[in-house]
């Protein structure tokens, strides 16, 4: 194997394990609407109050929005790939857009960990 081999072969390596962690941290950057490079999340509305009958319209579905609340707060979840048509994809219908969730994130493998790193939109009550 040639010098330039090694070295195309170890830059497509590179990248494929980048390609790779983006698919698995379920990123989707293209529907942000945060231009800035901040990871960190955003609290666009925290006085906006949700109940019930209000969190339920942003069901995830037909371009909506994808609202759940968790102990009392309510995230968006519009841009993390993992939650498409409304569904928590990995929580086999048990994690859907618009409800109260505090129960089911308790259960689930990662628990509330990843709520760190969704925008807080607002307060449930």
């Amino acid at each position: 194997m040639s010098k330039n081999t090694g070295m195309i072969v170890a830059i497509s390596f590179v990248v494929i394990c980048l390609i790779a962690g983006l698919a698995i941290f379920g990123f989707d950057r293209s529907k942000s609407n945060d231009s800035s490079s901040s990871s960190s999340p955003s609290v666009v509305n925290n006085s906006q109050e949700f109940n019930s009958g209000s969190i339920s319209e942003f069901n995830g579905k037909n371009g909506k929005k994808c609202y759940v609340a968790v102990d009392g707060k309510v995230y968006d979840m519009s841009n993390f790939s993992l939650w498409r048509n409304g569904v928590h994809t990995s929580s086999n219908g048990q994690a859907t857009c618009g409800n109260e969730l505090s129960s089911v994130m308790s259960k689930s493998p990662h628990g509330k960990s990843k709520l760190s790193i969704m925008p807080q939109v607002g307060l449930y009550k």
